[in-house]
């Protein structure tokens, strides 16, 4: 599928298809690659996968938020884990949104920096790793 989108005046045509899933590519803007990856607080789960030069890793943070909030707050939980929990929460609620269904949505904080980045490589990369960071609750 190719579809053309204006987005706050930014003009972008984007491509996706089963091909492109198979090989582990979500979303193909221009020549530029996109693969959506859940971030996880399981141990197993938190090594990144390297990538290609072409192709860049957006985390998609998968956290119950509530627990998150009762961790947060939690007496049996050492301090420096509850600020870890505090600004992790912090983050998702800034870069998700969670629907009445359960479904999570990016928000604006999350896909206008890389919208906007998309010509320079090193500030996206350094949007994703700063967002990395703060979901981490570093």
């Amino acid at each position: 599928m190719r579809l053309p989108i204006v987005w706050n005046n930014l003009r972008f045509l984007f491509k996706c298809n089963a091909e492109m899933d198979i090989g582990g590519v979500d979303l193909k803007i221009g020549e530029i690659e996109f693969a959506i990856y859940k971030v996880s607080q399981r141990k197993e789960a938190r090594s990144a996968e390297k990538s290609r030069k072409s192709r860049v890793n957006i985390p998609y943070a998968v956290y119950n938020a509530d627990e998150y909030a009762r961790l947060s707050e939690s007496p049996r939980v050492s301090e420096d884990n509850r600020k870890k929990y505090k600004k992790a929460l912090a983050a998702f609620k800034k870069y998700f949104y969670v629907l009445e269904n359960g479904f999570v949505v990016f928000s604006e904080n999350y896909v206008l920096p890389i919208a906007k980045n998309l010509s320079d490589s090193d500030k996206l990369n350094g949007f994703i790793n700063n967002m990395l960071e703060e979901l981490s609750g570093e």
